[in-house]
């Protein structure tokens, strides 16, 4: 009983072999009309033909033809071969049927202007062209521990209350936007602030 075992082991016969092109593990239908324009009509072509031979039929690359060798021979297919047919067959998934052209719309009112006066778009022109002074506190650039933020100079002796060129701008009248279009947005609009979505409905 013992030994009659090894021949009990499974192993290839001619049934489980494959009878068509389209049987070959990895070859669909397109590729097996692939391979009948290459010259291989029957199994028994693709047997006595080369792994080179098959590669060069058009859309059955060196992966590939490793593959069908496999099927129907003795060659050993290594998981890289495999990994580059799955692979094969997933870009030829991928590929779309149709290409779709998509129309980009954008959202919101983009062509909507504001309405501006001459003298208003002269006065936002103004006041881009002007730009307003740092207003840096006195002497930060001399000590590290001294902030830029600005404080009021109120020593006696202070360069900059006493204005003297060169000591920085202070705080005072005159730096101020026209108040024409104080508070309006760079491209015309009034800045309108909303707490929600619902208010959106209320601006125009």
């Amino acid at each position: 009983m013992a030994d009659d075992e090894p021949e009990t082991e499974d192993a290839p016969t001619e049934a489980d072999a494959p009878q068509d092109l389209e049987d070959i593990s990895g070859v669909g239908a397109s590729k097996a009309d692939a391979l009948r324009d290459a010259g291989f009509e029957t199994i028994d072509d693709v047997k006595q033909a080369d792994q080179d031979d098959l590669a060069e039929a058009d859309g059955v690359g060196n992966a590939l033809a490793a593959r069908i060798k496999a099927d129907v021979g003795d060659l050993e297919v290594t998981e890289e071969t495999e990994a580059e047919i799955e692979d094969e067959g997933v870009e030829e998934a991928e590929e779309p049927d149709e290409d779709v052209e998509t129309e980009l719309q954008p959202r919101g009112l983009t062509e909507k202007t504001p309405e501006l006066s001459e003298e208003e778009q002269r006065l936002l022109t103004r006041r881009k062209q002007a730009g307003k002074p740092q207003f840096n506190r006195q002497d930060y650039h001399k000590k590290k521990r001294t902030p830029e933020s600005w404080r009021r100079p109120r020593g006696q002796l202070s360069k900059q209350r006493k204005g003297i060129k060169g000591k920085g701008p202070k705080v005072q009248a005159g730096y101020r936007t026209p108040e024409a279009v104080r508070g309006k947005h760079p491209s015309g609009f009034e800045e309108v602030y909303v707490e929600n979505t619902d208010c959106l409905l209320y601006t125009s």
